[in-house]
């Protein structure tokens, strides 16, 4: 089993960043995030925070990141963990302001079990099944989608468990 502790568009707020690592820190050692993914629009927040040193990054750039950061980060990061095929994408370069269609398809063309975005600061949280259509193309699998909101301005982020029971994505807040 794994454990994610999933944000983005922190925008500035390391602090909520810190908060957030910090708050996962008071679960049982065996439920805490040994990951953390950030879908982009606050990398410099995640070198800022002292906290996120401890956990194995998977770091996207969005759209506010600027030009500094395009040199050392994609805009999406394909990798897998627990046998689990994740594709993580601030979501800008898809459209996902206008709807998922095109992220989901990427996600399941390139065999995704699960698709981490960011972008529109909701949060999303849903499994589209098997045979469902992505216009011309069919599930040939479950893709699970999922979007923290926004860290830095609603203060809410995400965890994710890749166990053997499948993956089971929640949302958490600091408020």
């Amino acid at each position: 089993m794994t454990n994610l502790l999933v944000v983005s568009d922190t925008h500035g707020n390391s602090t909520a960043l810190d908060k957030a690592i910090k708050k996962q820190l008071l679960i049982p050692q065996k439920h805490r995030p040994t990951h953390l993914v950030h879908l982009g629009d606050g990398i410099a927040d995640v070198e800022k925070c002292e906290s996120s040193k401890s956990l194995c990054p998977h770091i996207v750039k969005g759209n506010c990141d600027g030009f500094f950061y395009s040199q050392f980060y994609e805009e999406e990061c394909f990798f897998e963990l627990e046998g689990y095929k994740i594709l993580i994408m601030h979501g800008h370069t898809r459209s996902v302001k206008y709807g998922i269609n095109e992220a989901a398809t990427c996600a399941a063309e390139s065999g995704a079990d699960l698709l981490l975005y960011g972008h529109t600061h909701l949060p999303v949280n849903y499994v589209l099944e098997k045979g469902h259509k992505l216009g011309d193309y069919e599930l040939e699998k479950d893709l699970v989608v999922f979007n923290t909101g926004s860290l830095g301005q609603n203060a809410t982020f995400g965890t994710v468990v890749l166990g053997e029971n499948g993956i089971i994505c929640s949302h958490g807040s600091l408020a």
